[in-house]
């Protein structure tokens, strides 16, 4: 695993975050009962906490990239302008929690090598994981919905995914500029049991993960758009 920046026991201070992160998000995920006024306070401090996690992710993966945060619901999405990636952080109070990204340039899935596999097989070490189409596909190369279901394989989803999307007869009738324009997401999930530590680092190794297909994405498309202007 990664050397984690979030779990820093080296000082007073390290520990002292790391506890008023647990503080706040425990609050967070036991809050169903709590009277609105008090759930205000627990929504902004374990907002505030999330904010603090993403920031420090973010600041390692990429100093350079000037990553956005927003809120979605239960949590945040951390942006990439650069890689036009989302990263998003849910925690489903008394339920699961969740994070998921898309595929920014989804268009090169096919001019991957192993290692872009390999690092969505490493995210299912860490939780359950759920490709999700953002939208339905009606086309002679889909199966059936009945069959759909059946598939096990989430690499499959997306490989099959990707060979339907770049299918000529299919796109002709999708009308968005982007014929990959709602690819699908990638979602992995983990019991709200879990303990702050290991939170932490399921957080952090699913995020560098997920920035690291996108940054592969990306960098495909990079060298593309600048081989034409040479």
């Amino acid at each position: 695993m990664s050397n984690n920046p979030l779990i820093n026991y080296n000082s007073s201070y390290g520990k002292a975050r790391v506890q008023k992160w647990c503080e706040a998000i425990e609050a967070y995920v036991l809050a169903a009962n709590e009277r609105e006024i008090n759930r205000r306070t627990i929504n902004t401090n374990f907002l505030d906490a999330l904010a603090e996690i993403l920031t420090i992710i973010t600041r390692r993966v990429d100093r350079k990239d000037e990553w956005e945060l927003s809120m979605c619901e239960h949590g945040l999405t951390a942006r990439s302008p650069k890689l036009q990636c989302d990263i998003s952080l849910h925690a489903w109070p008394g339920y699961e929690y969740q994070m998921e990204t898309n595929f920014a340039y989804a268009k090169h899935i096919g001019s991957m090598t192993d290692n872009f596999w390999q690092h969505i097989l490493d995210i299912s070490k860490f939780g359950e994981i759920v490709f999700e189409e953002d939208r339905i596909i009606e086309a002679p190369l889909f199966p059936t919905r009945h069959v759909n279901k059946k598939m096990k394989s989430q690499l499959f989803k997306i490989a099959r995914n990707f060979l339907v999307y770049s299918n000529e007869e299919y796109n002709d009738g999708v009308d968005c500029e982007d014929p990959f324009d709602g690819f699908g997401i990638l979602r992995v999930s983990w019991p709200i049991t879990v303990q702050i530590e290991e939170l932490l680092q399921k957080i952090y190794e699913i995020f560098i993960r997920c920035h690291q297909i996108n940054y592969m994405l990306y960098r495909q498309q990079y060298i593309l758009t600048h081989s034409k202007k040479m």
